[in-house]
């Protein structure tokens, strides 16, 4: 990015409902090597042991990651490829102390840093991430992320098992990455910030035995796994050899617990408990503990999640083809109703489709005027008088059964009965034969569904949900305008130029009404007494708390 180159489930409530996917991210630099990082500062003290709760993670091997509290658990084992600021989802260095991303966005070179070591003692290469980039894409290692590295050269042919490995990622020389891209897409950087894809593993690790690693992970970050984790939990010890010169944290990353020992509870709220009980000193807070833990000064830190919660709307069916109809869903809905009435102000309020987690380029998903807080009645009726369709007799609206989610719909259909005279039927179906349903034939009418934001880029939700060839796309929405955008945004070296494609973009959809956003999900996240984040921060950008950045005072 920049003128040529760049420098930037299951419980612990923290993330992910239906599926992932890719990445913006704004860092002011200059054009040539970027992100450069000064040598590690002064270790940390580590003099007390943290405690944490989370439900069980499941496992461990970074690719195979599907829970959020494994994710949590990882991001304290793993050090990715590139970092980004935890408050703003600007990139920085991580085992890369610095990226180019070429003219023509269809190459990115990767410096890594010298002195990476695996917990195993062994120094780092580049070959470790061609390995690893691989066996994310590879359908033997089935990962629920290969999506990943859909851009890399070779991808086809490696999930079509043409090929071993992807032919587009090299290793010119030990401390020299290359990544070839079959189009461009100058977010690849971002990607790397996942600790799911952005993760490299030690090839004779995963030979030995993959199962053990699933409970006992080998990688680089400042933590490593004492033993193999129990059905009671697993203790992360510090890591002697770690490089302490992550750019993302406070004093090279090496964390100021000496130890970081995970209880693994059979809810949020049994995780609470333990909190509560003095038995750990971090958990997540379900929102029926919510009020209670509010309560307690300085114990709840709260944020944006990555979820955002939607409903969709069949946009090639009519009278759902009719964007006046479509804005006149959207304008009736009054989510402070649901989030403070129903859902007892645990969800975050929108403002389009972009939720904080994706860092600089939320804005480029700001609709004000469509996504208001409370029914623009006004407004909602006259985009329903312009559309001039006609409208069923009953529509039927879709969800999931046993989600928790009929209770609000429920809400929305009785606004669009009182703003817009619509009467409308919730239909429920169990989950896979729902999105069985979603995929083909497709509703016919609207439908609920979330997605879960993984990156600091707009790319991460605009890609999946509304690009005309994502399998992920139930509204069936297809604009050449909106993929011409999204085109030049990728292809855009230069982070501005980049940042104002994907706004383009947005306000296309804002024109276009796809879906209607409901709410971002947010963490909730408890702290015991005297636990602060040494950065000022105790949770990132993506509601997970910063482990490596608490201290106990």
């Amino acid at each position: 990015m920049f003128g040529g180159c760049y420098s930037p489930k299951v419980p612990l409530s923290f993330r992910r409902l239906f599926a992932l996917f890719l990445p913006l991210t704004l860092v002011a630099a200059a054009c040539g090597r970027t992100g450069e990082q000064s040598a590690p500062q002064n270790v940390p003290q580590a003099a007390f042991d943290l405690r944490v709760a989370v439900t069980d993670p499941g496992s461990l091997d970074p690719p195979k990651i599907t829970t959020d509290s494994a994710t949590v658990i990882a991001k304290q084992v793993c050090d990715t490829l590139v970092s980004f600021d935890l408050r703003t989802g600007v990139l920085k260095p991580g085992i890369a102390q610095s990226w180019t991303i070429a003219p023509d966005a269809r190459k990115v070179t990767f410096q890594l840093r010298p002195g990476v070591k695996f917990h195993n003692g062994r120094n780092l290469v580049a070959e470790d991430f061609v390995y690893s980039l691989s066996r994310l894409a590879d359908p033997k290692t089935a990962s629920t992320q290969h999506f990943l590295m859909d851009k890399v050269v070779g991808y086809t042919e490696l999930r079509a098992s043409r090929a071993p490995m992807l032919s587009g990622v090299r290793a010119p020389a030990p401390e020299t990455l290359e990544v070839e891209l079959s189009e461009p897409f100058a977010e690849f950087p971002t990607v790397m910030t996942s600790v799911l894809a952005g993760s490299a593993v030690p090839k004779e690790e995963i030979e030995r035995s993959a199962e053990e690693f699933a409970a006992n992970p080998v990688c680089t970050g400042p933590y490593k796994a004492e033993s193999a984790k129990s059905a009671e939990g697993l203790k992360l010890v510090r890591h002697d050899g770690y490089h302490g010169a992550n750019g993302a944290f406070s004093e090279g990353g090496r964390g100021f617990a000496r130890s970081i020992t995970f209880r693994f509870a059979q809810s949020e709220s049994d995780a609470y408990d333990l909190l509560e009980e003095g038995d750990v000193d971090v958990s997540p807070v379900a929102p029926p503990e919510l009020p209670a833990a509010r309560r307690v000064e300085g114990r709840v830190t709260s944020g944006a999640n990555g979820h955002v919660a939607y409903i969709g709307l069949p946009v090639k069916k009519a009278p759902y083809d009719n964007p006046d109809l479509r804005r006149a869903l959207a304008l009736s809905v009054d989510r402070r109703k649901i989030i403070t009435g129903l859902l007892g102000n645990s969800r975050e309020m929108p403002d389009g489709f972009l939720p904080s987690s994706v860092g600089p380029g939320a804005a480029a998903g700001r609709c004000p005027e469509l996504v208001t807080e409370s029914a623009n009645s006004e407004a909602a009726r006259a985009a329903r008088s312009e559309a001039q369709v006609s409208i069923p007799e009953s529509v039927n609206v879709y969800l999931n059964a046993g989600g928790g989610h009929e209770q609000w719909l429920q809400e929305v259909v009785d606004q669009w009965k009182r703003e817009l005279d619509i009467n409308s039927v919730l239909k429920a179906n169990p989950w896979k034969p729902y999105v069985d349903y979603l995929a083909s034939p497709g509703a016919d009418g609207p439908f609920r569904l979330a997605w879960a934001v993984e990156f600091p880029s707009p790319e991460a939700l605009y890609a999946p949900l509304f690009s005309s060839a994502s399998l992920d796309n139930f509204t069936r929405y297809s604009s050449p305008e909106f993929d011409s955008a999204m085109n030049k945004a990728r292809a855009t070296v230069d982070a501005a130029a980049r940042a104002q494609a994907y706004a383009e973009a947005g306000n296309i959809l804002c024109r276009d009404v796809p879906i209607i956003p409901m709410w971002f999900g947010r963490n909730h996240v408890a702290f015991g007494p005297g636990i602060e984040g040494a950065g000022g921060a105790r949770i990132d950008i993506f509601g997970d708390p910063i482990l490596r950045e608490l201290r106990k005072t």
